[in-house]
């Protein structure tokens, strides 16, 4: 098991799905003194991780900062029309998630379900759906690109709208350089969202969107979040996936921080984190994975628990200090601290979202 500063450890490979519950100890954490994997988020006046018993992570991460009115690069893409800012130290209500028709760009592929799985459409036991995007309607390279994080960058088939991190901002490994460049990172075609990961100015550039769900709002207490994509290249350790789960309050992260899946991308395993307590433990799950096929990544978050699936399979739940705050969904894929020039596509087919159901 190596271990590596700041980052999750690249974990062997394994040929069949096995799980591994982690214990951390302070200043030795297996998975590297994981800390908070969000850069503070930018605030509207910006410009630009088989069944397996939990076990406690006491690793030391030291959180971002709360968001600042420091200004992130500017880009030259138009900013989409918003109604509302998402930063999370405003109190206006987010972009609302009604559906609209397609702006004249936008125009329907009639490509097949390129996974063979079809997005999953309407309530199912136990969870109400709030958010579904089968990415049918395509948008080209550039029309994610943003100066404003409350702006409307894309709204999907199903009414369901994506808000962005702004072109230039810094992300968890860059050090205050831009990590997020999602202008020249993100675009929509043949059914699918897909994230042209390749350098940018000379430096690994990723894209951070986030669901805007039914109420209106980023933020829901509770919910069922599910996805599915593949990657095109074993080759590609510059790039990091946290797709989490974050708290409207930066400062609660170490409370509240769900992270599934979570992973370098050339690393044959997956990873999913449940911070609890506030002081930096966590409860950790690992399974093997190829990350060039196709699979569905499903996270439940209830009362009292937070459930972690691979394919259907459960790999792990937490019962740990659940928090109850109000999260917000991202889909934060960064880069992952190192720069060999790999280049290749993260094709996302589809995205659902559910609240728990009275």
């Amino acid at each position: 098991m190596k271990t590596r500063i700041r980052k999750r450890i690249a974990l062997p490979a394994a040929g069949v799905l096995a799980v591994v519950g982690v214990l951390a100890i302070p200043g030795q954490s297996a998975f590297a003194a994981k800390r908070s994997h969000l850069r503070p988020q930018p605030t509207a006046s910006t410009s630009p991780t088989p069944a397996v018993t939990a076990t406690s992570a006491t690793s030391s991460p030291s959180a971002s900062p709360s968001p600042t009115a420091s200004a992130a690069p500017t880009t030259s893409s138009p900013s989409p029309t918003a109604s509302a800012s998402t930063s999370a130290s405003s109190s206006s209500p987010s972009p609302t998630a009604s559906a609209t028709s397609p702006s004249p760009s936008q125009t329907t592929t009639s490509t097949a379900d390129p996974s063979g799985v079809a997005a999953p459409v309407g309530d199912i036991t136990g969870w109400h759906q709030v958010f579904v995007d089968d990415f049918t309607l395509n948008a080209s390279l550039g029309s994610w690109g943003t100066s404003d994080a409350s702006s409307v960058v894309y709204t999907g088939d199903h009414g369901g709208k994506w808000v962005e991190y702004p072109d230039g901002w810094s992300s968890t490994y860059t050090n205050g350089s831009a990590g997020y460049e999602p202008g020249q990172v993100l675009s929509v075609h043949g059914g699918t969202l897909d994230f042209y990961l390749h350098n940018v100015n000379g430096l690994p550039a990723g894209a951070n969107p986030s669901p805007v769900l039914a109420s209106g709002s980023k933020y829901q207490t509770y919910g069922r979040y599910t996805m599915r994509f593949r990657t095109d290249s074993h080759s590609l350790k510059d790039y990091h996936i946290a797709w989490l789960l974050w708290p409207q309050n930066d400062a609660d992260w170490q409370s509240a921080e769900s992270d599934f899946p979570e992973a370098d991308l050339g690393s044959t395993q997956v990873s999913a984190f449940a911070h609890y307590g506030g002081s930096g433990a966590q409860d950790a799950f690992n399974a093997p994975i190829d990350f060039t096929q196709w699979h569905t990544y499903t996270q439940e978050w209830g009362p009292g628990y937070r459930k972690y699936y691979l394919d259907g399979v459960q790999i792990g739940t937490s019962t740990s200090q659940v928090t109850s705050l109000p999260e917000r969904f991202q889909l934060q894929t960064e880069p992952s601290g190192s720069n060999d020039g790999d280049s290749g596509h993260l094709y996302v087919d589809w995205v659902a979202v559910y609240s728990l159901a009275p």
